[in-house]
């Protein structure tokens, strides 16, 4: 079973709940071509929270992927 988050820098999303809720909506519309498999393309601080969360939670396909356990 796996989830999918979000997360993002506090300071850049609206605080309040509409102007979120809009904010948000256009954070998941994704152009052609775009990726979010790359965390060198985040701010540092994201980039940062990704190495730290990785190492107990790896990730389960993608570049980065944990690798399967051995017998």
């Amino acid at each position: 079973m796996s989830y999918d988050l979000m997360v993002f820098e506090p300071n850049d999303a609206p605080r309040e709940k509409d102007a979120f809720l809009d904010w948000y909506d256009e954070q998941m519309r994704w152009s052609e071509g775009q990726s979010n498999d790359d965390p060198s393309k985040s701010t540092p601080n994201l980039a940062a929270w990704y190495d730290d969360i990785r190492r107990d939670f790896p990730n389960m396909n993608g570049h980065d992927a944990c690798e399967p356990a051995q017998d």
